[in-house]
């Protein structure tokens, strides 16, 4: 598995989608804290993803601009991984 088979898909307003494009089932995901205040309002922590299944989480960034990125680590993946963050669609 590669690091792009998980991403980050805007879904609607301050929700997203952590997405598994992957053959194989994804355990133990977790998306990291980026430096400053929290983006998250429930952080995805410990999350399992079987082959193109979702997980729905928001982001809040306010004042605090866009985020780019976020990094994500998982069972066998313990380095973290940079995931782009799409912009919100118009």
């Amino acid at each position: 598995m590669s690091a792009t088979d998980l991403r980050i898909e805007h879904d609607a307003g301050v929700m997203y989608l952590l997405r598994n494009r992957s053959n194989s089932t994804i355990t133990e995901i977790e998306l990291l804290e980026p430096a400053g205040n929290s983006p998250f309002k429930k952080r995805p922590q410990g999350v399992t993803l079987r082959p193109n299944e979702v997980h729905p989480f928001s982001l809040i960034t306010g004042h605090q601009g866009r985020l780019r990125q976020l990094d994500a680590v998982w069972d066998v993946q313990p380095t973290p991984v940079p995931l782009d963050v799409p912009p919100k669609a118009n």
